[in-house]
């Protein structure tokens, strides 16, 4: 660990704050009014909904493209030294 303790501070650490912004006034009113919160709310609602439609349309064509697919590698010293890294063999790499 010593050896990265000249790591250590080099860069600033961002840090992001939230704050929740309260309507005064009349302000609350007109929001209600021009239902800008209500077509707010439906969006978000309906981006849920797409995000999920969205996923499960990526994943098919994902699965679809990769279906059958193997990847071959020649075993030769990078490979095996791959292999102590990551420590156990994969049969998938075979």
């Amino acid at each position: 660990m010593s050896k990265f303790k000249e790591f250590i501070g080099l860069y600033p650490l961002s840090k992001t704050l939230r704050f929740e912004l309260i309507p005064k006034g009349k302000t609350l009113g007109n929001f209600k009014t021009s239902g800008i919160l209500e077509r707010d709310e439906h969006r978000a609602d309906s981006y849920k909904k797409m995000k999920d439609i969205i996923d499960n349309y990526h994943r098919f064509i994902i699965d679809k493209s990769l279906k059958g697919f193997k990847l071959e590698i020649e075993k030769n010293d990078k490979y095996d030294s791959l292999e102590d890294v990551i420590g156990k063999k994969n049969d998938a790499w075979s």
